[in-house]
């Protein structure tokens, strides 16, 4: 894209975290760029499933995981 700028690019999920986040924050995330977005929401959803704040299924909707994907251990 002429004149488009590398934060024209950036995920609108990953704008909105850079507000709050810091720019040098996010890129010292040692994954590639377009995998930030996806992965802070799997972290999220378990750590917040992990402190009984989320139920299973919903932190599995928050991470995008499907079904056949993850296994709950109900014990």
């Amino acid at each position: 894209m002429p004149g488009a700028t590398s934060r024209d690019l950036t995920p609108l999920f990953l704008q909105k975290l850079t507000r709050e986040i810091p720019e040098d924050l996010v890129e010292a995330i040692c994954l590639p760029r377009e995998e930030i977005p996806s992965r802070l929401k799997k972290e999220l959803a378990l750590r917040l499933y992990e402190k009984g704040l989320l139920s299973f299924g919903r932190a599995r909707e928050l991470s995008k995981t499907p079904p056949d994907t993850i296994h709950h251990d109900s014990s």
